[in-house]
């Protein structure tokens, strides 16, 4: 067991979230010590991607292939924030060719998709690395301490400061606490952390603090989906037969060809000679059920 108290912040989530927090924090509080917990690998969280060790040049985005952002004009920090980002090429507008299948009825009504709401974006190189670049541009004195594999069982608050114990054991303090994940308030964390009770309440209990009840209640009306996701690597020369020569195409399955088909989404990207790798999204609940039996 290891005790870390000498933080201010304490960051929950190595995201795209986690990482632009952490990044402005250190911008804007040079000299201040901050912690961020990942109980993953690396930075990235869902925006993750794969390096192939079989398959040379082979790097898939497995997770979020891209992002968008709706109604951008509307908030000027996050406009702001954006233009940096591109002018950093950090990121770039995604143009990829976009397909949605759909039935022959609804072929009309166009292009509908959660995914293409907004203004679509790509990292520049991939997106797990996208989180590194965001922490790096400001982490010039090393001011971050990164935590991987680090899941977060236990919240409690004492005399003004968060007490946070991890599945190993280790106990963190810290003065603030920054959740960029909603796993620690969220009755998800019920099947996935095999606890009894929200954390963050656990920690906080009811009528004590009107924020945070309001926050859980909120949080209430959320739901998880768990989403699978296939990879596969193409080890001879395909290619697309048009003359397509971008590096991503997507095609999306409309609400009655997911009932059927089973997958949300089937990404296909171009790697050097032509290679394709695909990645096939699925939040099917039958196919997920399959998967963990």
């Amino acid at each position: 067991m290891n005790i870390y108290d000498n933080y201010e912040v304490l960051i929950i989530g190595g995201g795209i979230s986690g990482s632009v927090f952490a990044s402005n924090y250190i911008k804007n509080k040079p000299t201040h010590k901050i912690a961020l917990v990942e109980a993953g690998r690396k930075l990235g969280g869902r925006s993750s991607s794969r390096i192939s060790r079989k398959y040379k040049d082979f790097s898939i985005n497995h997770g979020a292939p891209n992002f968008n952002i709706s109604e951008l004009n509307r908030n000027d920090l996050l406009k702001n924030f954006i233009q940096e980002l591109l002018d950093d090429k950090f990121i770039r507008s995604d143009n990829s060719e976009l397909i949605e299948e759909v039935n022959s009825d609804d072929f009309d009504k166009g292009m509908n998709s959660e995914f293409l709401y907004g203004k679509n974006y790509i990292s520049s190189s991939s997106m797990s690395n996208l989180s590194h670049q965001i922490i790096e541009k400001n982490n010039l004195r090393d001011q971050i301490d990164f935590y991987f594999e680090t899941l977060i069982l236990n919240l409690e608050f004492h005399n003004n400061y968060w007490i946070l114990t991890s599945k190993g054991g280790d106990i963190f303090k810290s003065k603030y606490l920054v959740f960029a994940s909603n796993l620690l308030l969220h009755k998800r964390s019920f099947e996935i952390l095999n606890v009894n009770q929200i954390p963050l309440r656990q920690a906080i209990p009811r009528n004590k603090n009107k924020k945070i009840d309001s926050l859980l209640k909120t949080l209430e009306k959320q739901y998880f989906l768990q989403r699978l996701s296939f990879l596969i690597y193409t080890n001879s020369n395909y290619e697309f037969k048009d003359a397509y020569f971008k590096k991503y195409r997507y095609l999306f399955l409309n609400n009655d060809l997911e009932n059927k088909y089973k997958f949300e989404r089937i990404i296909f990207q171009i790697h050097r000679e032509n290679k394709l790798s695909i990645v096939i999204h699925s939040r099917s609940i039958d196919l997920i059920n399959d998967y963990n039996k």
